[in-house]
């Protein structure tokens, strides 16, 4: 009886006995003493659901097909800011599928319960979110986009970083548009920003914003006080090309924003500024 319970013990319960052993009965502990066991030491390791990750992003250009699972997070992405810019905007817009929520943290990656800043809602219809921290901290920001539905997958967002240096402005050359002056040279890829401020006086009816020469694709985009994204915006340009016309009728005077966009790639643009009285 103990050889039976032996030889099960050894092979694996459920081994056949060898031929002749008894098999009646489990022996009683009075009849075997049971051998000590080893301690065991069970390590497991769990992940979330959604992607892990980590991507770069490069300053004020955008990366597309951003997606995340119902009720997770997309991959993380990361933009170095360098020190003393004035400030650092993720913003998505685009996809399918569910809502878009934007989760930023400095030097870690963000959750729904730890982050630094959370998108602002722009349109729930297209994504648009946005998120600005001012007077950024130096170093890595890690950026994450939440799909805030139950049942459908977020796909083919877009995503994009953009930090701004202490003069206000993404990209050179950029910065005060002086009326009636031109600047020339101005390239950039599909879907890049750049911008200008243009200071309008009292008396002006329209404020003019025209680009001319060069190759490929792109739009002008004007706004009064803020900053014009392609979804915000007062007035837009509406022809294809790089040769664009854009007139803004000056409800007061003030601080107007001129964004020119990439519809498609662009090179050896030229945009200049005028006003009406």
């Amino acid at each position: 009886m103990a050889a039976a319970w032996l030889t099960c013990v050894l092979t694996g319960c459920g081994a056949e006995l060898e031929q002749g052993s008894e098999a009646a009965a489990d022996p009683t502990p009075e009849a075997v003493e049971q051998a000590p066991v080893a301690s065991v030491s069970i390590t497991d390791t769990y992940t979330l659901a959604g992607c892990t990750s980590t991507s770069p992003l490069t300053n004020n250009s955008p990366t597309y097909g951003v997606s995340a699972p119902p009720g997770d997070f997309s991959c993380d992405y990361t933009l170095y800011v360098p020190s003393g810019a004035a400030s650092v905007t993720f913003n998505t817009y685009g996809g399918s599928g569910s809502t878009a929520h934007l989760y930023v943290k400095h030097e870690a990656v963000p959750t729904l319960s730890s982050y630094d800043c959370k998108g602002t809602l722009g349109s729930p219809s297209n994504n648009n979110q946005s998120c600005t921290v001012n007077s950024p901290a130096a170093g890595t920001w890690h950026v994450r986009v939440y799909n805030a539905g139950s049942s459908q997958t977020l796909n083919n967002a877009t995503l994009r970083g953009n930090y701004v240096t202490g003069g206000g402005n993404p990209n050179p050359p950029t910065g005060v548009l002086t009326l009636g002056q031109t600047v020339s040279g101005l390239s950039g890829a599909k879907d890049s920003v750049r911008y200008w401020r243009v200071t309008v006086p009292s008396g002006q009816n329209f404020l003019t914003v025209r680009t001319t020469g060069g190759t490929g694709d792109s739009d002008v985009y004007v706004s009064r006080d803020v900053q014009p994204t392609t979804s915000t915006y007062e007035n837009k340009s509406n022809n294809g090309g790089t040769t664009e016309s854009c007139a803004t009728y000056v409800i007061s005077p003030g601080t107007y924003y001129v964004m020119m966009h990439g519809h498609a790639a662009y090179s050896g643009v030229s945009i200049t500024a005028t006003l009406e009285p």
